[in-house]
């Protein structure tokens, strides 16, 4: 059987065909994990944030582990009837990253624990890098700028550790003073998760349905 067989252009005509195609897929099946991981995260965070505030028993703090919990099930639901298609380098690539980003969020908690670092920080900057990158890869302006936005905002939750809980509350016996602290820290979590997924699923399903 005859091979075809095709010109240097030919060629480069058929891989931008191929990346347009990825690009298109990647854009439709981006926005609604995007809603459902964002909307998720910061519902369980305002109920933490409310956990806080009444001083509920501590047991109510695991209620985060019901992001994974949730997400999982709620994502395959959400795009059960999305196109798919045949995946290329760059579907499997991208996957692959967010499945890394996610996996390394539970090394993130170890690391966190025994270095008493911000997980806040360290999972927004994880998730920050993951929204640009994905941005970079649809070329969406507002993905990238929304993932970069919250790399920048992961840098709050240490500064609010040095100027206000080392100045103000580290030392002293005034828990209401730390409750409030950490409850403002659940919001300013929740706020930036909104802009960095929320803002771009609903953007990128609504690019989708014009085009």
């Amino acid at each position: 059987m005859e091979k075809t067989k095709f010109t240097e252009e030919q060629s480069l005509e058929l891989i931008t065909s191929m990346i347009k195609d990825s690009r298109k897929r990647l854009a439709q099946n981006s926005g609604t994990p995007f809603l459902v991981w964002g909307y998720i995260t910061v519902a369980v965070s305002i109920f933490e944030y409310f956990v806080m505030a009444q001083q509920w028993p501590y047991g109510w703090t695991w209620m985060w582990f019901a992001i994974p919990i949730l997400g999982w099930p709620a994502m395959m639901f959400a795009i059960r009837n999305q196109e798919k298609g045949a995946k290329n380098h760059i579907d499997r690539t991208i996957s692959a990253m967010w499945w890394v980003l996610g996996l390394s969020t539970i090394f993130v908690y170890l690391i966190a624990a025994a270095y008493k670092a911000s997980l806040f920080s360290l999972i927004v900057l994880l998730m920050g890098i993951g929204t640009l990158i994905t941005g970079i890869i649809l070329r969406e302006k507002s993905t990238k700028w929304c993932g970069a936005l919250a790399m920048a905002a992961s840098a709050i939750f240490p500064l609010r550790h040095f100027y206000i809980y080392k100045a103000e509350i580290m030392g002293s016996n005034n828990v209401e003073a730390a409750i409030a602290y950490l409850s403002t820290e659940i919001l300013i979590f929740a706020a930036i998760f909104f802009v960095m997924m929320v803002v771009p699923g609903h953007i990128l399903n609504y690019k989708t349905r014009k085009r």
